[in-house]
């Protein structure tokens, strides 16, 4: 009797090692995601933050203020329209505040709601 066909042991412990298998790279790849979104996040801001030092070089006679929406940034073309929260898959709202150097600061918040 010629059987070329695997064992039901043999499918077994491949069953078992793919499992082993999955249970170590799954959690490393959720982790891989959940730091490639951190980092577009931090991108991000930092895109925004330098579109407000642009903002505050073209328009001097506006510089003093303290807050700028990213609703006036893309407005002016300053950011496009198009910015997404990596972390919550929607458009990206806030602003920039000015910290003790001048320097432009994100926040989650919007002026008015300072």
């Amino acid at each position: 009797m010629n059987n070329k066909a695997f064992t039901l042991i043999e499918l077994l412990v491949v069953i078992l090692i793919l499992g082993i298998l999955m249970t170590i790279t799954i959690p490393n790849i959720m982790n891989a995601i959940e730091v490639s979104k951190e980092t577009s996040f931090e991108r991000q801001k930092k895109l925004i933050e330098q579109a407000a030092q642009r903002w505050k070089i073209d328009n001097p006679e506006k510089a003093k203020e303290e807050c700028i929406d990213i609703q006036i940034l893309e407005e002016n073309g300053y950011l496009e329209n198009n910015l997404i929260n990596p972390k919550t898959k929607q458009k990206m709202s806030g602003s920039v505040k000015k910290d003790k150097n001048s320097k432009y600061i994100y926040q989650d918040k919007t002026c008015s709601d300072n």
